[in-house]
C-alpha cells in the first residue's frame, strides 16, 4: 500500500471523503535511508465535531525509504584546456533496496566548464539534457532494478581556464525522492603548453 494510502485508511470512513484541508510532507534527509511522514488533516464541516469536541480529524504515516545513491567522477582527472574529460554519474541500489524508478537530478558545473559535443539523451534508463555549451546537465526519468545494481550518465566538459574545478554535492540539486546525493569530485585543468614541454625522463635523465 502506498504512503498516502496508508494516512488515509488510518481515518474513520465518515471523514474520508471529506476536504483535505492541510497535507505535511517531511523526513526526507541525505542518507540512503530515512524516514518520510506524510500527514493529512481533515476539516469536519460545521457543526460536526469529534467525540472529543474536535473540528478536524488528523492522522499521520511514516515509511522507510530505502534510496539509491548519486555518485561522480571526472576522467581524467587533470587535462588541459579545451580537452575534454568525461564526467560520469553513477547511481547506486543497494541490497535489500526496491527498484528505483523516476530518477532524477540535475548538476550545474563550475563555472568556467561546460558541456563538450552531443551527449547520448537516453542513459540510465531515462533522459539526460546536457546540450553543447550547457552549464548545467539535467537527468530524470531513471530506472534501477532492485537489489544490488548500478548504471551511469556520461558527459563529456571543456574548460575554457586552467585551474581546479570543483564540483561538489552543494552543485546538485532536484533530486528525486529515492536518490541521495553523495557526488563530489574535482578536475584539474592546466596550460597546454604546460603539458607540451613538460620535462621527459628516461633512464634517470631528463631528455
Amino acid at each position: 500500500m502506498a504512503p498516502m494510502q496508508h494516512v488515509l485508511s488510518r481515518l474513520s470512513p465518515l471523514v474520508r471523503g471529506l476536504v483535505v484541508a492541510a497535507l505535511i510532507f517531511s523526513g526526507c534527509t541525505g542518507f540512503a535511508q530515512t524516514s518520510v511522514t506524510n500527514t493529512v488533516r481533515v476539516d469536519l464541516p460545521p457543526g460536526v465535531t469529534t467525540p472529543g469536541n474536535a473540528s478536524s480529524v488528523t492522522a499521520a504515516d511514516t515509511d522507510n525509504v530505502r534510496r539509491a545513491v548519486l555518485t561522480k567522477a571526472f576522467s581524467p582527472a587533470s587535462t588541459s584546456i579545451n580537452v575534454p574529460s568525461t564526467l560520469t554519474f553513477t547511481i547506486t541500489n543497494g541490497t535489500g533496496n526496491p527498484q528505483q524508478v523516476g530518477l532524477a537530478f540535475s548538476d550545474a558545473l563550475p563555472t568556467g566548464l561546460a558541456v563538450s559535443g552531443a551527449t547520448t539523451a537516453s542513459q540510465c534508463g531515462g533522459t539526460v539534457n546536457a546540450p553543447a555549451g550547457a552549464t548545467t546537465v539535467s537527468f530524470s526519468g531513471g530506472a534501477l532494478a532492485a537489489g544490488v545494481a548500478s548504471c551511469s550518465i556520461s558527459v563529456n566538459v571543456v574548460a575554457a581556464g586552467a585551474g581546479s574545478y570543483v564540483n561538489a554535492t552543494a552543485n546538485v540539486s532536484g533530486l528525486s525522492l529515492n536518490l541521495a546525493n553523495s557526488a563530489n569530485a574535482t578536475l584539474t585543468v592546466v596550460a597546454a603548453d604546460l603539458v607540451a614541454n613538460a620535462p621527459v625522463f628516461s633512464g634517470g635523465s631528463t631528455v
